[in-house]
């Protein structure tokens, strides 16, 4: 008589009233067998270097040097046409606590090293300034100065991966459908409030 080893085994689970053991999708089982990209480790340790730093002594002074100013500005954006210019990027790198770099990091390990490795380093490079500035400035005009955080660029790199890999079918790497679903109430959640 020969035994099915997989079927017994799913025979005694439910005998016993164990839950199923959780599957992690396709996706992310490919999204994580890719290397870690040299580029994407070196802005997460920018990124947890300078949230470490917040704790310190010069925390306060750092954070104010690289966000976009807090002082009531006569004109908008006025210490950016001062020549204050990096702050139209940095607070990017900034996270106000440890959930917030928790998440972040998290997401942007593993979509920027999808990018990193399936585009060109410079690719990479250009997309996350250019979604970072553009998110950092909608931001300055919606809300004001005080905020931080990748989370604009953790929604453009969604946001491109999921229209990539539905333009290019063959594309290995993909968002799950539940994720981008999660994703999305997630940022209406934020958005509105709640």
């Amino acid at each position: 008589m020969e035994v099915h080893v997989p079927m017994a085994q799913e025979f005694y689970r439910v005998k016993l009233g164990l839950k199923k053991p959780f599957e992690i999708e396709k996706e992310w089982v490919e999204i994580k067998s890719l290397p870690n990209g040299f580029m994407t480790k070196t802005i997460l340790v920018v990124c947890l270097i300078l949230y470490l730093l917040s704790y310190a002594a010069i925390g306060d002074q750092l954070y104010e040097f690289l966000m976009f100013s807090e002082i009531k500005e006569p004109r908008m954006f006025n210490s950016v046409l001062n020549g204050e210019w990096w702050r139209v990027i940095t607070p990017i790198f900034l996270h106000m606590n440890i959930l917030h770099i928790l998440f972040n990091m998290l997401w942007f390990k593993d979509l920027g090293n999808v990018i990193e490795f399936n585009f060109s380093v410079r690719f990479y490079l250009l997309f996350v300034l250019f979604v970072g500035l553009t998110s950092n400035l909608l931001q300055y005009i919606v809300q004001g100065p005080s905020f931080g955080g990748m989370s604009g660029v953790l929604y453009g790199m969604l946001g491109f991966l999921w229209v990539f890999k539905r333009a290019h079918a063959n594309f290995s790497f993909g968002i799950p459908d539940r994720d981008m679903t999660i994703m999305l109430v997630w940022f209406v959640l934020c958005l509105t409030g709640f």
